[in-house]
C-alpha cells in the first residue's frame, strides 16, 4: 500500500466499499456504472436506478455526475409527468366511464392504479359535454338518495333494533 493510501492492484482508497452487487448479476464496478448510464438515458428515475443497484438516489447521481452525465432534473420531472399520463391515457375509457358515474378522481385512479392529477388531466383533455351532463345527473340521483330525511319515531326505532341485533345498547 503506498503513502497515499491507495492499493495498486485494485486503486481502490482504504476504506471505500467494493461495488455492490446487482442481486441478479455479477457486475464490476464500471459495468455497473456504464449499465447506470444506459438506463438513465432510458429515463428511469434516479430511485428506480437505485433500487436496482442497492444504491441511493443521491449515490446514484454522484455517479451519473462522475461520468459526466448531468442527471435529469425538473425536465425529468416532466419525463415522470409524461410517462404517468400515458399511463393513465391508456386507461382512459374506464376514467371517463367511472368518472361519469359521479365516482371521485382519488378514487377512481387508486382503483385503476392511475396517478390523480393523471387522471383529471385525462378527464380535462377527453370529457365531452356528454359525459359531464352524465355526471352531474349521476351526482344529482345520488344527492336526491341521500337528502332522505328521518323521523325521530323511525330514528329511535332504527336504534331498537340495532340494539336488539347487539344485545346491547349501542355505545358512541
Amino acid at each position: 500500500m503506498t503513502s497515499s493510501g491507495q492499493e495498486h492492484a485494485g486503486h481502490r482508497r482504504v476504506g471505500q466499499a467494493p461495488a455492490r452487487r446487482h442481486p441478479e448479476v455479477e457486475l464490476t464496478r464500471g459495468e455497473r456504472d456504464r449499465e447506470i448510464v444506459r438506463l438513465h438515458e432510458e429515463e428511469l428515475t434516479l430511485d428506480e436506478i437505485g433500487k436496482r443497484f442497492e444504491l441511493s438516489r443521491e449515490r446514484v447521481r454522484q455517479i451519473l455526475n462522475e461520468r459526466g452525465v448531468k442527471p435529469i432534473g425538473v425536465e425529468g420531472q416532466g419525463r415522470q409527468r409524461q410517462r404517468r399520463l400515458r399511463h393513465a391515457l391508456d386507461q382512459r375509457d374506464s376514467i371517463l366511464s367511472r368518472w361519469r358515474q359521479g365516482q371521485a378522481i382519488g378514487a377512481l385512479a387508486r382503483e385503476l392504479g392511475v396517478a390523480p392529477k393523471a387522471a383529471q388531466r385525462v378527464v380535462d383533455l377527453h370529457a365531452t359535454e356528454a359525459d359531464s351532463a352524465a355526471r352531474r345527473q349521476s351526482l344529482n340521483a345520488s344527492s336526491a338518495a341521500s337528502d332522505r330525511r328521518y323521523t325521530d319515531h323511525e330514528l329511535v326505532a332504527a336504534v331498537r333494533a340495532v340494539a336488539e341485533r347487539l344485545g346491547r345498547v349501542p355505545s358512541a
